[in-house]
């Protein structure tokens, strides 16, 4: 999913949980993972529907502020 669907996603009340995991390919990496009503999952994706990762956990959690989480859930 790319962010702006995201976006779009969590304000009509869609999306309403986002968690923070670390990249099983580079764990110095993080990805956010996306849930839905039904509990189906999402990840963030580029313009070439790769998985988007961040080089800090910070860098994730804007960006999860950014689609409007106000909370996520952090695995180490």
């Amino acid at each position: 999913m790319k962010l702006a669907e995201a976006i779009k996603l969590f304000e009509a009340e869609e999306l309403l949980h986002v968690d923070l995991m670390r990249s099983p390919k580079d764990r110095s990496r993080w990805f956010l993972v996306l849930r839905d009503r039904i509990e189906k999952r999402f990840f963030l994706v580029d313009d070439d529907d790769e998985v988007e990762t961040y080089a800090s956990v910070e860098e994730a959690i804007a960006i999860g502020k950014q689609i409007g989480f106000r909370t996520a859930t952090l695995h180490l």
